[in-house]
């Protein structure tokens, strides 16, 4: 069986977990037994929120997919790397560098620094994700909605301005 399913954020990578206990892939692959080589799911992913966050290219929603299916996704927050620090977030906050209130682990940079200097090269970000992948192993396909440049403007006030 074929399945593709639209999904974004943490509600998303959850329910693509329950497709894969349905299908027995990923971790729910022993429970199903040699018939879950014969199923095959594919996720296509919100890129709306997709950002340039301190320079790099931050996907949250295909992220968060990717973590979650792969095993590393931080459990009680439900996004982000598991066992995350934030020494680079506070370091910047010193620095005084805006947005102060995007919380981008040290492990998370990694994902970040890679997709940008992938993009920069000239790749999609459909390839990007398939090579990121490679790395987590979600057992799905996981496809953002669009190739096409989407963005979402992170706008700074300034709180003594009313902002």
């Amino acid at each position: 069986m074929k399945v593709t399913v639209l999904v974004g954020g943490v509600g998303g990578a959850r329910f693509l977990l329950g497709v894969q206990q349905l299908l027995g892939l990923g971790q729910f692959r022993n429970e199903q037994g040699p018939d879950a080589d014969r199923h095959e799911l594919t996720a296509v992913v919100n890129v709306g929120d997709d950002a340039w966050i301190h320079g790099l290219r931050v996907c949250p929603d295909l992220d968060t997919c990717m973590y979650t299916l792969g095993g590393g996704v931080d459990p009680d927050r439900g996004w982000g790397h598991r066992d995350e620090t934030w020494h680079a977030r506070e370091e910047l906050a010193r620095y005084g560098v805006q947005p102060d209130w995007f919380q981008l682990g040290d492990r998370d940079l990694a994902t970040h620094l890679v997709r940008t200097q992938m993009l920069n090269a000239g790749y999609p970000l459909s390839q990007i994700t398939t090579a990121l992948c490679d790395r987590w192993q979600p057992d799905a396909r996981l496809l953002p909605a669009t190739d096409d440049r989407c963005e979402t403007h992170v706008v700074i006030t300034d709180p003594d301005d009313g902002g």
